[in-house]
């Protein structure tokens, strides 16, 4: 065959190929020539100069030819006259003015951001390279972070998305230990999606620790070396590495689940592993923030929201107050939803809730009630897609600063509080209870709900030894607070106590015991069915069953007696 020279074979170096070998790659190519073609649109062309060098300042109507010659006039007189040419008039140039070279607004390296205009929408639309030199695991877990977690937790308007991810990674290329920080969130949120077992979570969980550790070598080496407040850059790189993602998914729940629960991604970070070690790179965190003035120092609104949200998620998850209080200029998250645009649905649902809380006499917890029953309206337009109802950016807002004032409210301060200072901590535990399901859902996997129900039962048992109820209003109030405990104490030790206790207020109100008006006393307050009925109708039914037994144990215990 060799002989042959017809049937020769042709060897390829296949290396040498124009073709992209991988998708990045492909990418990466068409990103170049966008780029290069769009410095080459910019050239300027040269500007057509007269003879004494100065530019040329002929007219549009002088440089195109006239479209009618001039005619012969012709007199009686004196016969032909001579053409008659049309002159051009004269035009003085302009006068040359002195060129000025315009500098560009110089790039600030405390900002996130740079300061050069760059289009009309302000940023590079050709700004998607990404940072050279790291594995393609990396490239993986950065993009899926930048596309999906970051600008659902930084609050940010989906419009500009894709314009907030170019800046971050700008921030990326352009500062180390932001790159560093990063890295070890997004391997985080990454490692949360592996299964057990999987053969990348050993590569992922050793990229987080590197990472981490780099970012905080270099951000306390930055600051020994300027001691004057910290760049937001730099406070945004510690929040990274501070409040990394929960450690595997949470288990699917029996019961219909709040729409809150994923919003802002917070279901994200539910079961966060909060050890002390953690804890202490929070109080870290908030030293680093003080010479700035704490969240109200922070320029950029998405540090405010993600900072706000960040803070409030941890004083949740610990029952502690806030590290910082509310951003002043988040303020008109508390006036937010005065006028809402209700449907006929959430009008009734209006008329009705909130309306037993009229014997809580604190004006701080009274005035978060009536926010939360707004911010529950909200949610159920959202819920119910109704037109007019408000985006979940607004709803985040809101029920993040409700979360935030309701952690920040202090128990009664005395160990054997007064009767209205109960009535204040049962409400206040009992809204607790409330948000974690409707407004601030944390999860089945974590242990608020469990640790608000037993602190409830503390409350309500001091309420009980003490003046009884006479009130209608107050023990009414009461039945509200036992039914949030039921719903929170569901496969806890305290089950037991909650069913027997709302059972005893079943029998002293025999009406409750027709599942229709329960419902109806339970919409007098914080309330909504779509996430709340499922759960309350098995602690309702517990308890109707428990009165049944007790009654039919009775009967028994009688006729053997009368037998007898």
């Amino acid at each position: 065959m060799a002989s042959d020279p017809g049937r020769e074979f042709l060897f390829l170096n296949q290396s040498l190929s124009s073709k992209p070998r991988s998708q990045r790659e492909k990418e990466l190519q068409d990103a170049d020539r966008r780029a290069h073609a769009a410095r080459n649109s910019r050239l300027k062309r040269p500007v057509p100069q007269t003879g004494d060098g100065a530019p040329s300042s002929r007219s549009r109507s002088s440089k195109k030819p006239s479209r009618r010659r001039v005619e012969a006039v012709q007199q009686d007189d004196d016969g032909l006259v001579p053409l008659v040419a049309k002159q051009n008039l004269a035009v003085r140039p302009k006068t040359p003015e002195p060129q000025h070279t315009v500098l560009p607004p110089p790039f600030s390296s405390k900002s996130l951001t740079s300061t050069i205009p760059l289009g009309q929408g302000n940023h590079d639309p050709f700004d998607t390279a990404s940072i050279g030199g790291l594995p393609p695991f990396i490239y993986d877990i950065l993009d899926h972070s930048y596309r999906f977690v970051w600008p659902a937790v930084l609050n940010q308007d989906p419009q500009t998305a894709q314009q907030f991810a170019a800046m971050r990674r700008r921030s990326a290329r352009e500062n180390p230990f932001i790159l560093h920080a990063q890295i070890a969130n997004a391997a985080g949120h990454k490692l949360r999606l592996l299964p057990a077992g999987h053969q990348s979570r050993s590569l992922v969980t050793r990229a987080i620790s590197y990472h981490e550790r780099k970012a905080l070598e270099a951000v306390a080496g930055i600051l020994q070396k300027d001691p004057s407040p910290p760049w937001e850059t730099i406070v945004l790189a510690l929040l990274l590495v501070t409040w990394p993602a929960g450690i595997h998914e949470d288990a699917p729940s029996k019961y219909p689940v709040s729409p809150m629960a994923t919003a802002q991604n917070l279901h994200l970070f539910n079961n966060m592993e909060l050890t002390p070690g953690r804890i202490q790179q929070i109080q870290r965190l908030y030293r680093v923030l003080e010479p700035l003035g704490g969240l109200d120092g922070l320029s950029t609104p998405d540090h405010l929201h993600v900072f706000s949200f960040a803070d409030t998620f941890v004083s949740s998850r610990l029952g502690v107050r806030p590290l910082w209080p509310w951003p002043k200029n988040l303020h008109d998250a508390f006036e937010a939803f005065n006028n809402l645009v209700l449907d006929p649905d959430a009008f009734q649902l209006s008329l009705v809730m909130g309306r037993g809380f009229s014997c809580v006499k604190n004006a701080q917890l009274l005035r978060l009630l009536m926010l939360a029953c707004r911010a529950t309206l909200a949610v159920d337009l959202y819920q119910r897609r109704v037109p007019a109802a408000p985006t979940i950016r607004e709803i985040c807002t809101v029920r993040n600063a409700v979360q935030h004032q309701l952690c920040s409210l202090d128990p009664p301060p005395d160990l054997v509080p007064s009767h209205d200072d109960s009535l204040y901590n049962m409400v206040r535990l009992a809204t607790l209870i409330y948000s974690d399901l409707v407004l601030f859902p944390l999860g089945e996997s974590v242990s608020v709900k469990s640790q608000l129900a037993y602190d409830l039962r503390k409350a309500l048992e001091l309420l009980f030894t003490g003046v009884p109820l006479k009130a209608q209003a107050e023990c009414e109030l009461t039945i509200w607070c036992l039914t949030m405990g039921t719903m929170a104490s569901s496969e806890t030790v305290h089950r037991e106590w909650y069913v027997e206790q709302l059972g005893r207020s079943l029998r002293e109100d025999r009406r409750l015991l027709d599942w229709i008006l329960f419902q109806t006393l339970m919409s007098h307050f914080l309330w909504w069915d779509h996430v709340l009925q499922p759960r309350c109708w098995d602690g309702w039914n517990e308890a109707a069953q428990s009165i049944q037994a007790h009654a039919s144990s009775f009967v028994t215990t009688e006729n053997e007696d009368t037998v007898g």
